[in-house]
């Protein structure tokens, strides 16, 4: 199986400009570009954080409690970099990403990843971070609760190049390339998605996918429909992914991703 930090490489030998993720958060305000370096070096570290701070691999579980943001896109990477078994809150089993021969081997560690909203509340596991969805990905600003780890203070210190080999892993990369070409895209897209994040399957239809033939992505958290449209306009977006508020309209020059 490709490894997804090599789709990013293959990606960044192709073109060192992009392709790009940019995120919009409409509640906020905010917009953040993502090139394909960064986002490389913020897999890296990710990546290094699981091997070495909790000896994540294949057995392992990732469970991420987060709404689409361009954190959850890392940490989805990162995960399946080191071939652990993936979840997002709208996974069923039996989901693509189910790892099937990987689990048993190695040691088994389960890492949950929550945001602002769960906290308080994490779910049990052998390790939990917390991501603060805050502009910049700054910290919490207060402390978190007793083995609760702060995922950007934690990831700050780990090294930006890969420590080592990762296990059998890439299955997330292999789904993106089959699905880019189910899809038709072409590294011309750039593709938007908004509103929920329908797990695993979403990661891949709204980025993988795209990022696997070279195409960038525009995502959306808490839409506002009235900016979608001009927003796709300046973003020169192709097409549009996942779900869509039903008051809004895609223009014809936008293709619509089944």
């Amino acid at each position: 199986m490709t490894s997804t930090t090599e789709h990013l490489t293959r990606a960044l030998s192709t073109d060192p400009s992009g392709p790009r993720l940019t995120f919009y958060d409409d509640a906020t305000g905010e917009r953040v570009e993502l090139s394909t370096t960064t986002l490389a070096n913020w897999v890296a570290k990710t990546t290094n954080l699981l091997v070495l701070e909790c000896e994540v691999g294949p057995g392992s579980r990732v469970a991420l409690h987060l709404p689409r943001h361009w954190t959850t896109a890392i940490w989805a990477l990162a995960a399946d970099a080191v071939g652990a078994e993936i979840s997002l809150e709208a996974d069923q089993p039996g989901d693509a990403n189910d790892r099937g021969d990987a689990a048993g081997s190695g040691r088994s560690v389960d890492v949950a990843v929550v945001g602002p909203d769960s906290v308080q509340h994490p779910p049990a596991a052998d390790e939990i971070f917390a991501v603060s969805l805050a502009p910049l990905a700054a910290p919490f600003a207060t402390p978190l609760p007793p083995l609760v780890r702060d995922f950007t203070l934690e990831v700050r210190v780990m090294p930006d190049q890969l420590s080592g080999p990762v296990g059998p892993a890439g299955r997330l990369g292999d789904l993106a390339e089959q699905r880019a070409r189910a899809l038709g895209l072409s590294p011309a897209d750039r593709v938007a998605a908004l509103g929920v994040l329908d797990g695993t399957a979403g990661v891949v239809d709204e980025w993988l996918a795209p990022l696997a033939v070279g195409a960038s992505v525009v995502w959306v958290r808490n839409p506002d429909p009235e900016r979608c449209v001009s927003r796709w306009g300046s973003e020169r977006v192709t097409a549009v992914a996942g779900a869509r508020p039903g008051s809004l309209s895609v223009p014809d020059s936008i293709r619509i991703l089944a």
